[in-house]
């Protein structure tokens, strides 16, 4: 009979053992996930604001370039009229 009771308990804290590991790998889970999620993060905010850079000059440039532009085509028309 103690045998028996020996070996089901064993069988509960076997049981017991296999329903805490879930809880414990989800914990590590989301550990991990969270720090990849940071690595990542950070990555894509500096790509971002990299990014917001390059926009604003290239916003910028073109912005002088339609300045010029229209510079230069004044220029050939005050041109044409000392013609």
């Amino acid at each position: 009979m103690r045998l028996v009771v020996e070996g089901k308990q064993k069988e509960i804290d076997h049981i017991n053992s296999k329903m805490a590991l879930p809880i414990d790998q989800d914990i590590l889970r989301m550990r991990i996930q969270k720090d990849l999620e940071a690595k990542y993060r950070f990555d894509l905010d500096s790509k971002t604001m990299e990014l917001d850079k390059i926009s604003e000059s290239y916003f910028e440039t073109k912005r002088h370039f339609e300045l010029t532009k229209t510079n230069l085509e004044s220029c050939k028309l005050e041109f044409e009229k000392v013609e």
